[in-house]
């Protein structure tokens, strides 16, 4: 773990120095997530986001780390600033997916099969979110 030591003191260093350096929380918010420390890469992201409030992919990774921490409200929040800012169609369906699969983990129904019929048009993520709702529950149709 030496390299990931060193690339948390040097990302920490920077942001220390740097206080509204975005780009440098996002990088340190992943490698904290990685290592389990979940909580401390919400807050950095939620810094990113007050600095680069029209960043997709620090929004991303806030919603992804909120639904890490069972926050799924919060989760679906972060996904929605997200879309508003995905500048690719590749982008939009990651999202969409995503809230998707909140919506399916919550026993939200009517919301996920409103997300899967947002894939069906475009999507490559379609057909997996399809299957998972099926297994989830087999009369989705």
């Amino acid at each position: 773990m030496g390299n990931m030591d060193q690339a948390i003191r040097f990302l920490e260093r920077t942001i220390y120095l740097a206080d509204d350096d975005s780009e440098a929380m996002l990088k340190l918010a992943s490698i904290y997530r990685k290592i389990g420390k979940l909580a401390d890469a919400r807050n950095l992201l939620k810094r990113a986001a007050d600095i680069s409030p029209k960043n997709f992919e620090i929004w991303y990774e806030l919603a992804i780390a909120y639904s890490d921490l069972a926050n799924s409200a919060a989760a679906l929040d972060a996904f929605q600033k997200a879309l508003q800012y995905s500048s690719n169609q590749k982008q939009t369906d990651m999202v969409i997916y995503y809230m998707g699969l909140l919506h399916l983990s919550n026993r939200d129904y009517e919301r996920f099969k409103y997300h899967l019929d947002r894939l069906k048009k475009s999507g490559e993520y379609y057909e997996p979110l399809k299957k998972l709702g099926q297994l989830w529950k087999p009369d989705l149709d």
